[in-house]
């Protein structure tokens, strides 16, 4: 919740954040617990929003709304569907192609704290 009220207040103002190391671990963590099943899309939209300027990282951005738009579309999020749909978008190659995917796949210890 903090981090999405932050994330308002400087949209708002336009004002430049600094990227810290644990936003990225952050952002891949939830992305990762998404990947594997743990956290729901519609779960990480409430909590970040629709909105991928949420999320630092551009890759972590371009795999966020790869994921919001296969879920409007009724499509399951896993490691092929997310590099298809980047790759349908040219957008597979600026992510890190498949091998930044499974990392990120990998960071998170376990799905089921992916909502933490």
């Amino acid at each position: 919740m903090r981090k999405e009220r932050r994330a308002r207040e400087v949209a708002e103002r336009r004002e430049p954040v600094e990227k810290t190391e644990s936003d990225v671990t952050a952002e891949q963590h939830t992305l990762g617990a998404i990947l594997q099943g743990g956290l729901a899309v519609e779960t990480a939209r409430r909590i970040l929003g629709p909105e991928r300027t949420v999320v630092f990282k551009t890759a972590h951005q371009l795999i966020y709304t790869a994921m919001l738009r296969l879920t409007d579309a009724g499509m399951a999020i896993d490691l092929q569907t997310v590099s298809e749909e980047l790759a349908r978008n040219g957008e597979f190659q600026r992510v890190g192609s498949i091998a930044y995917l499974y990392q990120i796949h990998e960071a998170v210890p376990t799905a089921a704290h992916g909502e933490h």
